[in-house]
């Protein structure tokens, strides 16, 4: 009986191997994971009374339960919410390897589907006000991530609206970093074409108006080089899919050769890249969707354009070649869509001389 007391307190202790074994019995380690979610609840306490340090068993406790919380989805249903309410109320005050452990276990939660969409977007995008580029940088790929998976099989409709709407909302508001790096995830959305619609384009089109600048001339470059870009990135896929080909080709060749250390390397490689390939495609429909100009895709050319006009002509301290995308962008509009703008071709043409100032 001690030697089993003995055993029970060394697997406390370990808490990856507590971690394997409740993975492949949950109902056998039932106890002894309760008595872990019962010491989390108690360090959670203490620590919402610090100053956002915390103790390394603090932070094993919160991977364990993350990692756990498919086994136990009925004790662990309030779980989730304890990490977003430490992350809303103590980010700006948590020490960054805390903060970006929290994170990575929301999102291993919200994949496994134990965590609604709205709560888990809604607090990664206010971390994006945080200066931490590594945390951005998880924040940006989980987020990308989640949206692609969720219109894999097919399209969420209602999710999609609704979260299009907050980061609309975002995108207009008052926080710069959050509104830049949500346009960031929204642009990237539809560059890999999970959200290749009106309602997108002209989520970028309001942000022309926005209150900061620099909000305004990323939606104003978007316009201009977003076809570009995707053109330009299905021609990399073409390309991969050709090498992929050829290197499938040459190990067929190959088969009866000696396998070499390169060549067994270079083939795996070809398979993971291609691997990445049908996945992004099957994320982003691949080739089965038409390709509209994103520019074709404005509600309202018409008015649209006016109010790009009124912004240009209201432009004092702004560099040149910022004056000059505005410029580009309004022109096209006028091409593509034949909108009646005549005051604009008078105003280009004080730009039109060879002695023009650049002011």
């Amino acid at each position: 009986m001690a030697n089993f007391e003995v055993s029970l307190e060394k697997l406390s202790s370990n808490l990856p191997q507590l971690q394997n074994l409740c993975k492949r019995d949950p109902e056998t380690y039932r106890e002894e994971f309760l008595l872990q979610l019962q010491h989390f609840d108690s360090q959670y306490e203490i620590f919402k009374l610090q100053q956002g340090k915390a103790s390394a068993d603090f932070i094993a406790l919160v991977t364990f339960l993350s990692q756990c919380s498919g086994c136990y989805p009925q004790e662990l249903q309030d779980f989730p919410h304890k990490i977003i309410n430490l992350l809303n109320d103590k980010a700006d005050v948590l020490e960054r390897q805390l903060r970006f452990k929290l994170v990575q276990n929301l999102v291993l939660i919200r994949n496994r589907g134990q965590l609604d969409a709205m709560p888990f977007f809604t607090t990664c995008f206010q971390l994006f006000r945080l200066q931490d580029k590594q945390l951005r940088q998880l924040l940006f790929n989980s987020l990308v991530s989640d949206v692609q998976n969720a219109n894999v099989k097919k399209r969420n409709a209602q999710f999609n609206r609704e979260l299009r709407t907050y980061m609309r909302r975002l995108i207009l508001g008052e926080d710069v970093l959050v509104a830049r790096k949500t346009l960031d995830v929204l642009i990237e959305l539809y560059k890999k074409r999970t959200w290749l619609d009106q309602q997108t384009v002209n989520i970028v089109a309001d942000g022309c108006f926005a209150k900061e600048m620099k909000i305004c001339l990323a939606c104003v470059r978007f316009f201009l080089g977003i076809d570009t870009d995707i053109a330009r990135d299905e021609q990399q896929e073409d390309q991969d899919h050709e090498d992929y080909n050829f290197s499938m080709a040459a190990q067929r060749t190959h088969r009866h050769s000696k396998k070499t250390r390169s060549r067994l390397r270079h083939n795996t490689m070809a398979e993971k890249k291609m691997k990445k390939l049908r996945q992004k495609k099957a994320a982003g429909g691949g080739g089965s969707k038409p390709l509209l100009k994103a520019m074709e895709l404005v509600r309202d050319p018409q008015t649209f354009a006016e109010k790009l006009f009124r912004v240009l002509r209201s432009l004092k301290k702004i560099r040149f070649e910022e004056k000059l995308m505005f410029m580009d962008l309004v022109s096209r509009l006028i091409g593509v869509h034949h909108v009646l703008l005549f005051n604009f071709y008078s105003y280009i043409q004080n730009y039109l001389h060879a002695h023009q100032v650049r002011a």
